[in-house]
């Protein structure tokens, strides 16, 4: 089994106590792209110590990608140790779950990439692939650009998703039905909170921007970081939150 290897260190070279967490959730890691914070979620994972790592979907950006060293080594750890959900860029060439449900002090929870509630990509599942081949094409010009053209080409992509409360309220919806009390969505790219009252809705954001975000769940409730681990805002499972909370 592989692991990361440990390189936070105090001062006289003692390791830095992790935080222990029920469950780490991240999404839209988008190894192949040229955008990937690869150095940033593996700072990310060395930090907690997690009974299970989750990635909700998109981890890989294309299939038959060759990836640099640092992309590659996630890779093989996130594959190796993760509980995988499919997601719109790679389902078809990673083996991944649809849905992932689990049970933490007597409430219910459950995960999902988050495309299924995106119709647009419902009725033509073929703008993924053309979005990520062109992703491809900008990635290979940026050689000479430096990663503008695909900066670019992801912010458009990031504006043009429907990331509105009535997609949140979908998967409220859908949540509702298996009586969760959490659900757990990417693909949007922009972490989010929405209080549907009996449901809490969460999405995980994604680490190819330059704010990069994750969620951990455990004693401290439902909390969701930057890169540097600060927490940008929380939920506890016993508390009523206020409507709405988006990353600026």
């Amino acid at each position: 089994m592989s692991t990361i290897a440990p390189y936070h260190r105090a001062k006289g070279g003692n390791q830095l106590i992790k935080e222990k967490v029920d469950k780490l959730l991240v999404s839209d890691v988008h190894l192949g792209s040229g955008l990937t914070r690869a150095k940033e979620l593996r700072d990310t994972i060395e930090r907690h110590d997690f009974n299970d790592l989750l990635c909700l979907g998109d981890i890989f950006h294309l299939p038959n990608v060759v990836l640099p060293r640092d992309e590659q080594y996630l890779a093989d750890y996130i594959l190796d140790r993760a509980i995988i959900l499919g997601g719109n860029h790679d389902e078809h060439f990673v083996p991944g779950l649809l849905e992932y449900k689990w049970s933490y002090e007597g409430k219910r929870f459950g995960a999902k990439h988050g495309h299924e509630s995106n119709r647009v990509l419902q009725c033509l599942p073929i703008l993924s692939i053309v979005g990520a081949n062109l992703q491809r094409a900008a990635h290979i010009l940026d050689f000479t650009h430096g990663k503008r053209l695909s900066q670019t080409l992801h912010d458009f992509e990031v504006r043009w998703f429907d990331r509105s409360q009535r997609v949140a309220a979908r998967a409220a919806a859908d949540a509702r039905l298996d009586e969760q009390c959490y659900t757990f969505r990417g693909h949007t790219h922009v972490a989010a909170h929405y209080d549907f009252g009996d449901v809490q809705y969460f999405n995980t954001g994604s680490w190819t921007q330059k704010q990069c975000t994750y969620i951990t769940v455990g004693e401290q409730g439902v909390r969701l970081h930057d890169q540097t681990g600060r927490v940008m805002h929380s939920h506890s499972c016993e508390e009523r939150a206020a409507d709405h909370w988006e990353a600026a």
